[in-house]
């Protein structure tokens, strides 16, 4: 989760011709598949704009899964442009809404779970602070963290939601006890479970990645604390779906929020690869455990077409 600050009109002054010249893989990063009343950092992608997504890249391009990239990146042989789709954070929707898309079209796509929230009720953190702030007040319903507009109300929500990347679990659930107790988890916001999670991962179509136990920003944490994100995550999902080997997602993953001292971990824990929130083509140079990725918007086919072809650009 983590606002770039390109604008949305941007692609329209894409050119709608590919670009042939160049080549690598295209990670492209949703969140959530899901039609909001109010969608303040911009994760959601409707159900409708995804499906016409997807019959773009099946038209286009080869979409290519995680392991796949994984094994090219070892072999060096990303020849020419392809696309892998990954999904951060775990929402139930990417179970209700995208997988059954994803199985119409048979395109493989990586989810990065954060396991804390996993069975639980609960909204995100930052989904709780959206509605204690925003939610109950329809002036805000159109409004989005890249919208210019401010008010009081707002820099409140704006500050808590930095803050709170690097707040440790305990003080968070005080907190948010303490802020949200007139507010209601909304229906449709909760995580997968471990029975949705085993359900996924016994496709064959999806793979689950680690996005560490409670979504902390890990370039602001102390080190034994990032280990302790990584490793519990991991042996979470280990248990449950008999895997040694998980990708793994940075939360926010800005440079900011990623570490250079964790590749030991990695190694340790069979983290084979590791995915940023950063604008890049993957390419046969790319280190593993530095994978860019392409923030996706909630764009019509059109648009969607159009920033996609212009990606090597």
């Amino acid at each position: 989760m983590n606002l770039r600050s390109w604008s949305l009109n941007k692609v329209w002054r894409f050119n709608n011709e590919p670009n042939s010249k160049n080549e690598g893989c295209a990670v492209l990063l949703y969140h959530r598949i899901f039609k909001p009343t109010i969608d303040a950092q911009l994760l959601s992608v409707t159900p409708e704009n995804f499906e016409q997504h997807l019959i773009f890249l099946k038209e286009n391009y080869e979409i290519i899964s995680y392991p796949t990239l994984l094994q090219r990146l070892r072999e060096k042989t990303i020849k020419k442009r392809s696309i892998c789709l990954t999904f951060d954070d775990g929402y139930l929707d990417n179970y209700s809404e995208a997988f059954p898309l994803l199985k119409k079209y048979n395109v493989p796509a990586t989810i990065f779970v954060c396991t804390a929230n996993v069975g639980s009720n609960e909204e995100f953190w930052w989904d709780m602070l959206e509605n204690v702030f925003l939610a109950k007040n329809e002036k805000y319903d159109n409004w989005n963290a890249l919208s210019s507009y401010r008010d009081a109300n707002l820099d409140r929500y704006l500050n808590l939601q930095e803050c709170f990347k690097a707040l440790n679990h305990t003080d968070r659930s005080i907190l948010l006890k303490e802020i949200g107790k007139s507010c209601h988890a909304r229906e449709n916001y909760r995580s997968m479970n471990f029975e949705e999670l085993t359900s996924l991962h016994a496709s064959g179509l999806i793979h689950i990645g680690t996005h560490t136990e409670n979504h902390y920003s890990l370039g602001r944490m102390n080190l034994d604390t990032a280990v302790q994100e990584v490793r519990t995550c991991v042996g979470k999902l280990k248990e449950v779906l008999g895997e040694k080997h998980f990708p793994f997602s940075y939360p926010f993953g800005g440079s900011s929020d990623c570490r250079n001292d964790l590749d030991q971990l990695f190694q340790d824990e069979g983290v084979d690869a590791v995915f940023l929130n950063q604008f890049g083509i993957c390419q046969n140079h790319t280190n593993k455990l530095q994978i860019p990725r392409i923030l996706v918007r909630n764009l019509t086919g059109e648009e969607f077409g159009s920033f996609v072809n212009n990606l090597w650009n």
